[in-house]
């Protein structure tokens, strides 16, 4: 069972935990890959999460129906009727939980989470600064309490927060990444951009922050120096299915054909499946 959970979370890191996949770990016999299962969900659209996971609303362990609650927040009117009683259940449950331990800025962070699935932005801002509270340097809070902000359309109060939270935590890479986003949003490029690369410097392990990045210099002009980092990071993260299908994308727009066909190929051959490489495929007349 150890060795096929982990199986799941390592397939989940290289894009390859899908709606089949997740359904037959959830009706697993062994509990801890019933349990990783709802963990991975994340990974999923939302929309596929009712069928894969409604079942484990109703597990005999309540650490799998509070896991299944958590990930199904934001798609659980999708679930069929009989399942909505469970899910409320699981879900009071799970709140029930972390309002246990409410004296956590892990906790509050979780809840606040939870709230946000649900839509209730106001609530999950009050447990993320609950958070903050009981620890001024706890660096999950005021990313998600930003993303709070911008889900109601306060981008300027999100970068308050930020900013709040770096002069506490200066080298906080998820910080400086999350600023950068947010003044994307405003508009502000030239201090987007260097948050953004603040980010990979801090944090150079980190391939979604090397990702966004590189669109970032793609979208400001900088296509040389987008494809060049891409090209760098691939060299790290040969099978990231978001640097190739974005390094695909920018010697498309260029006109490299052949430079496109190279990129595809590697698209196509660790994703064989995915229909982002399917399209591409077929648009520079590589045969499947």
């Amino acid at each position: 069972a150890i060795v096929r959970a982990s199986a799941l979370e390592r397939l989940a890191r290289h894009g390859r935990f899908d709606p089949g996949l997740a359904g037959r770990a959830a009706r697993d016999p062994e509990p801890l890959v019933r349990l990783v299962a709802a963990r991975l969900a994340d990974a999923l659209p939302l929309a596929a999460r009712p069928a894969a996971l409604g079942p484990l609303l109703s597990d005999a362990r309540r650490a799998i129906r509070i896991e299944a609650a958590r990930a199904l927040a934001g798609s659980q009117a999708s679930l069929t009727a009989d399942l909505q009683p469970a899910w409320q259940r699981a879900a009071d449950e799970y709140a029930a939980t972390l309002r246990h331990n409410a004296d956590r800025p892990e906790a509050n962070v979780a809840l606040g989470g939870f709230e946000a699935g649900l839509g209730r932005q106001r609530e999950a801002l009050d447990a993320f600064v609950r958070a903050m509270r009981l620890d001024p340097a706890f660096v999950p809070a005021y990313v998600n309490a930003a993303d709070a902000l911008r889900a109601v359309g306060s981008d300027a109060e999100a970068v308050a927060t930020l900013e709040r939270g770096l002069a506490r935590v200066p080298d906080s890479a998820a910080l400086h990444h999350s600023l950068g986003l947010a003044r994307v949003r405003m508009g502000e490029t030239d201090s987007a951009m260097r948050s953004l690369k603040r980010a990979t410097e801090l944090e150079p392990d980190s391939a979604r922050y090397t990702y966004v990045y590189a669109v970032a210099l793609h979208s400001t002009g900088r296509v040389a120096d987008a494809v060049k980092l891409l090209e760098q990071a691939l060299a790290r993260w040969p099978n990231d299915h978001d640097m190739l299908l974005a390094l695909a994308s920018f010697h498309m727009q260029a006109g490299r054909f052949d430079a496109t066909r190279d990129v595809v190929r590697r698209f196509i051959a660790a994703y064989p499946a995915d229909p982002d490489a399917q399209e591409l495929a077929a648009q520079v007349g590589i045969a499947r």
